[in-house]
């Protein structure tokens, strides 16, 4: 006789929302004040007993003689792992922007923390510069605006997201967008989605009742925030609410209250929750665009601070890419996730507030100090296992979370405390000065709710059993009524065989062993396997048949009947008691919900810190002085990604000011650094604006407002413009935007166009900065056009500076060296001849370059090398006139031998066209016979002796434009 019960510990648990019968808090008080250390763990049941009665000694069901599937079902369970796959998604970001008034108005939700952040009130023109700034920055997934707005408003958002049209005008149709609405989105391809313009983001356009200032005033007051007791009154919300959000601000609250009816509408955040759970918003945040430096995306990339490298594998390419070559990929030290995702906001919106970048530096002027390299590894240590509090919380407030989110929650909640304790503790400086603000911000954050916090978890929360069952499992000791359910689970198995042997001995007349099972939601079953029936084919009175698996029958009996109602199904309602529990301590938990996201806050902001500190030590970065006086003064400033990739770098000194000039024009043969000294000198300055040290020797820096280049073009399909335009686009924005506080990088603008063309324009965007004197900005500019600076093009003004950087050529070798050092001056060349060889073209090619190189600097006409040799095809020419000044006209056979023999041979063209020989003719042909032959050449000037200008001593190449005749030349063909 076989006696035993089997039961199912994989299932998930329900969620239930009964309350227990004794006060919840008083178990927390109680558990924070009388916090026990030790655990008492219980195991899921899945021994079985059984009795023979022969033999009375116990043995084991195997789990084959039933299938599970057959009686329970299976539920997918979160992930226990800290890498949940969940924690890898991409945060979705919705965001509202309105114009009313002459006034920008914006919000935006973010789905990884659960927070709404409201851009106050500010004052925008028609030229709608701060919307293309907050798309560049937020890169949205989704954009929504009032059907009310000016045209020329929603034609920019239709541009800026690749919107057509006819996919956005049945949504003006509906009051609210569907929730089955399709992204609005261009198909683009690679080269595409980086476009300047175009973003891959969806544009809702609702109506204007959707934007009503009193129904968005009411749906912000209406929002149930953690820290708000349900208690308050309207009045009381509302005090609580003008606290966080100032509500004269028109058009902000205008666009808040879209978006939280967007977000309500389409149930962002919630997915199949019940209807009355609405979008969780843990907070409300305002932001501004005030004393932020501003930059373009066409200027990150060609600063290259960010680079993304999408996986080799073409099948991945879409799925993932990781960070290359880049600014931030060098500077990013950070420990924790939150750390880093706060660096790239830092290096999205870098600042020019010399308080606050000067709060940085000195926090990073303290990490660097060798003697703090102990309280900063600590802290690093302690930094390692924060994570996201945002997303925690927000699944919390939708009672979606894991018991990945509980451990990640309380191992951030200690490592945030430990680093309260380090910050705390830190030694008094040597020389009296004061330990950096975020030390004291943090002291002041950690309170002692975050300790109670750690308690609460370590004294209700079984960590090791609830990572083994994969659910949320109280220890013993917080509910006595919890504690007898589970004792009396834990007894189940012996009970369970004391009763097998009652139900054998009732049926002993029908079979000869049996089992007793409890299965979690079915109840109690008594289990008998065909051999133990003695006679297989009679009915056996008092069983009632529920299943069949295999072999396996399962039956009801009076005596299970009993044990459905006493004790019943145990588990389940052990599993319900310590959801109730669970679901307590979230709502004790989310009343401190600012309390953590504020010290999250700022301990983010010291792993970026460190971060910037540790990069400063190992690759040799100084404090940059910053001033509010307009000039850059750099000694021995260096490219922070180029000193990287080579061996030996070069540094040079930048200095721009009214006394050093403001505009700098940098001439120099290819490949000599012109490029890297623009880029060193925006790097330099942006990391001066975030709050870094600098790669230089030293370094005085006035606060910039604005960064332009013009140094890669973004080419686009989608954008419809050419090359060129895309050019003018960016130098069209540098005049527009730029002041005595912006700085411009120009690098050889114009070459995408005819030459004259091309030096036409750069001289005027030169001249139009100049002119602009006290508001000029700082701009460097690197040109090949020579004929800039020689034929005089720009005004003789102080603020204008000539700059090469210096090559050193030996005339016999013919090699030429670079030494990367800026000079004052004017290179003479380019040396365009030289980087060819060295870059790989045919020596033929490159010697005929030069060729004619050399007879546009002469102006003289170039004629077609389409023979072997010049030489050659001059004597024919020669030998082909004395024959025909030879003739005799009157002699009809001579002239017929002379069209039928003689003209054919001379015009022969050869076999093979190669580039040999020299294209200059031979000295020995007599003047007279080459003007003789003049007519079978293109016509040339009478006077083109007395514009020949003397070549240059070198034959490589150069701005043409530089060595023609300052007078007009005519009749050169």
């Amino acid at each position: 006789m076989d006696t035993g019960y089997l039961s199912d510990p994989s299932s998930n648990v329900s969620l239930c929302h009964r309350h227990l019968s004794s006060p919840f808090q008083n178990v927390l008080s109680r558990s924070i004040n009388n916090a026990s250390h030790g655990t008492q763990n219980y195991q899921s049941i899945e021994a079985t007993s059984s009795v023979s009665p022969s033999t009375n000694r116990p043995s084991s069901l195997s789990s084959s003689d039933i299938q599970e599937s057959d009686i329970v079902s299976h539920v997918t369970h979160h992930a226990t792992g800290e890498n949940s796959p969940t924690d890898e998604d991409q945060p979705e970001i919705i965001m509202t922007i309105l114009w009313y008034g002459g006034r920008l108005g914006a919000a935006y939700y973010d789905s990884d923390s659960a927070i709404v952040h409201i851009l106050l009130d500010t004052l925008e023109t028609d030229s709608f510069t701060l919307p293309r700034r907050l798309v560049d920055e937020l890169h949205p997934s989704t954009i929504v605006t009032s059907a009310k707005q000016d045209e020329r408003f929603i034609n920019l958002l239709k541009k800026l997201t690749g919107t057509a049209d006819d996919e956005v005008e049945g949504v003006l149709n509906s009051s609210v967008a569907s929730p089955q609405t399709e992204r609005l989105q261009r198909v683009l391809n690679s080269s595409d989605s980086s476009s300047e313009n175009v973003i891959q983001a969806s544009l809702e356009i609702l109506p204007g009742l959707a934007f009503s200032y009193e129904e968005g005033k009411h749906r912000i007051i209406s929002t149930n925030l953690p820290g708000i007791p349900e208690h308050y009154t309207d009045t009381e919300r509302t005090l609580h609410m003008t606290s966080k959000i100032p509500f004269d601000c028109i058009s902000a609250i205008r666009a808040t209250g879209g978006l939280i009816r967007y977000l309500e509408k389409n149930r962002i955040g919630v997915g199949l929750e019940k209807d009355d759970v609405k979008t969780p918003i843990l907070d409300f945040k305002t932001f501004t665009m005030k004393d932020v430096l501003f930059i373009d995306r066409s200027t990150y990339s060609a600063l290259q601070i960010f680079k993304k490298d999408d996986h080799p594998a073409v099948f991945k390419m879409g799925s993932g890419s990781k960070e290359g070559l880049s600014l931030f990929g060098i500077m990013d030290r950070t420990r924790s996730r939150p750390g880093r995702k706060l660096l790239q906001l830092w290096f999205n919106r870098p600042l020019n507030d010399k308080t606050a970048l000067n709060r940085r530096l000195d926090a990073v002027e303290y990490f660097a100090e060798p003697r703090n390299l102990e309280i900063m590894t600590r802290l690093q240590e302690a930094l390692k296992h924060t994570r996201k509090l945002g997303r925690i919380l927000k699944k919390m407030k939708t009672a979606t979370s894991s018991v990945a989110d509980w451990l990640g929650l309380y191992r951030t909640v200690i490592s945030v405390v430990s680093v309260a304790d380090i910050c705390r503790n830190a030694p008094r400086l040597p020389d009296h000065r004061p330990l950096p603000r975020i030390f004291s911000e943090i002291s002041q954050c950690s309170t002692q709710e975050l300790i109670n916090i750690v308690k609460i978890i370590q004294t209700i929360m079984d960590k090791e059993e609830s990572v083994s069952q994969n659910r949320f499992i109280v220890q013993a000791g917080i509910d006595s009524e919890l504690d007898e359910k589970k004792h009396l689970y834990n007894g189940l198995p012996s009970y369970l065989h004391h009763v097998a042997l009652a139900e054998l001995e009732t049926f002993k007349d029908y079979i000869s062993g049996c089992q007793i099972m409890y299965m979690r939601r079915v109840g109690y079953l008594l289990v008998l396997k065909n051999h133990q029936k003695l006679n297989p084919d009679a009915e056996i009175p008092g069983l009632e048949f529920k299943l069949t698996s295999g072999d396996t029958c399962y039956y009801k009996t009076d005596k299970t009947r009993e044990l459905d109602a006493d004790p019943g199904d145990i588990l389940e309602e052990i599993g319900d008691q310590e959801t109730t529990i669970m679901h307590q301590m979230q709502n004790t938990i989310l009343e401190r919900t600012h309390i953590l996201l504020d010290i999250c806050q700022y301990v983010a902001e010291l792993d970026c810190l460190i971060s910037f500190a540790i990069v400063a030590k190992e690759l040799n970065y100084v404090r940059p002085n910053l001033t509010t006086d307009n000039y850059i003064d750099v000694k021995g400033g260096r490219h922070p990604l180029q000193e990287c990739a080579v061996s030996l770098f070069v540094p040079n000194d930048i200095m721009m000011g009214n006394h050093d000039g403001r505009i700098k024009v940098i001439t120099g043969p290819n490949a000599c650094g012109k490029s890297i000294y623009l880029k060193q000198t925006g790097l330099i300055v942006f990391m001066a604006h975030i709050g870094s040290f600098i790669p230089a020797e030293s370094g005085t820096i006035g606060l910039i407002s604005k960064i332009y280049t013009r140094i890669r073009t973004q080419e686009s399909l989608s954008t419809g413009l050419s090359t060129f335009a895309v050019d003018l686009n960016q130098i069209s924005m540098s005049i527009s935007g730029s002041n005595c506080n912006t700085l411009v990088l120009v690098d050889e603008f114009g070459k995408g166009t005819a030459t004259v063309d091309g030096v036409a324009l750069l001289a005027s965007c030169l001249t139009h900065w100049i002119e602009q004197e006290e508001e000029c900005p700082f701009v460097i500019c690197s040109t090949h056009f020579h004929s800039i600076v020689k034929r005089n093009l720009l005004p003789q003004s102080p603020l204008l500076r000539y700059n090469t950087l210096e090559t050193l050529r030996d005339q016999e070798s013919d090699d030429l060296v670079f030494l990367y050092q800026l000079t004052e001056g004017v290179a003479g060349c380019s040396y365009a001849a030289h980087i060819a060889l060295v870059g790989g073209l045919p020596k033929e090619v490159v010697v005929r370059g030069k060729e004619m190189t050399k007879l546009i600097r002469e102006n003289t006409p170039i004629r077609r090398y389409d023979s072997t040799s010049t030489k050659s095809y001059m004597n024919r020419c020669t030998s082909l006139m004395e024959n025909f000044l030879s003739l005799d006209f009157i002699d009809d056979n001579a002239v017929k031998m002379f069209m039928k023999n003689t003209v054919p041979r001379a015009m022969e063209t050869p076999k093979e066209n190669k580039y040999r020989g020299n294209l200059t003719t031979d000295s020995n042909v007599s003047i007279s016979n080459r003007k003789t032959a003049s007519s079978f050449f293109t016509s040339v000037s009478e006077n083109s002796d007395a514009n020949v200008v003397d070549a240059v001593t070198s034959s490589d190449n150069e701005d043409p434009l530089a060595t023609m005749p300052k007078r007009p030349c005519h009749g050169v063909a």
